[in-house]
């Protein structure tokens, strides 16, 4: 009799309900990690942004309590004589919730040049108060005059680059090679934008501009000292036509 092997089947694996793999596991893991990662990342980035407004909201507030310190003289010869003292409360000030620079960014005015702005270099002693906000006006190189051309500096600050020449339809004008053309600023009404008025004729002009700029260092970026911790504000005072 011929004998015939009987060949057994292997059974298929049954479904597996009885927990994950280590390979799952780690899988899993992997994403709760860079969830966490993405989590901790946005709240930094957040929160360093909100440092940041905080920051500029609190150097735009100095600067427009400043021009309203401003307004409340009496005629642009008392606001330029007041304003222009390199002393705390006047030509700079403080302002509480900013870190000062040390030293400060922005050289004093030309017509002072013996003048340092006070710094913190002793750290054994309390720091003294630095400035942060400065006041400055447009006068000529060596502070002697009032420039209306576009060679007007602020006090080493710079031209007033925010003001350009515009067509009738408010575009602004530019000149052969493409770039905007600055405002040049009639100071004393007589209808000619190159005039050199002495700062003893202050009380001669119909409008005087005045830029406030506020350095600090940010939160966002504390190492450096240009860039994001910077405030420009300008502002410009009108005479009362009938006076």
């Amino acid at each position: 009799m011929k004998i015939v092997p009987v060949q057994e089947a292997t059974p298929m694996r049954s479904p597996r309900s009885d927990g994950f793999t280590l390979v799952e596991v780690v899988i899993a893991l992997s994403i709760l990690a860079f969830a966490l990662f993405g989590s901790i990342s946005a709240i930094t980035y957040c929160t360093r942004m909100n440092s940041v407004t905080r920051e500029r909201m609190l150097a735009l507030r100095a600067a427009e309590r400043k021009i309203e310190q401003m307004l409340s003289v009496g005629d642009f010869t008392q606001i330029y004589q007041n304003y222009s003292l390199q002393a705390q409360g006047i030509g700079w000030d403080v302002v509480d919730g900013l870190e000062p620079i040390d030293p400060a960014p922005l050289p004093p005015p030309n017509d002072q040049p013996t003048y340092v702005y006070p710094s913190w270099t002793n750290k054994t002693l309390p720091p003294p108060p630095r400035a942060v906000l400065f006041v400055r006006f447009p006068l000529s190189q060596d502070g002697s005059y009032f420039s209306e051309g576009p060679d007007g500096t602020f006090k080493g600050s710079g031209v007033m680059t925010d003001t350009y020449q515009v067509d009738a339809k408010g575009n602004r004008v530019k000149d052969g090679g493409g770039n905007i053309i600055p405002q040049d600023f009639d100071f004393n009404g007589n209808g000619v934008v190159t005039d050199k008025i002495l700062v003893s004729q202050v009380s001669t002009l119909k409008l005087l501009p005045v830029t406030i700029e506020v350095y600090w260092k940010s939160a966002a970026n504390p190492g450096r000292n240009v860039g994001p911790a910077y405030l420009k504000y300008q502002y410009i005072f009108f005479k009362d036509p009938l006076k």
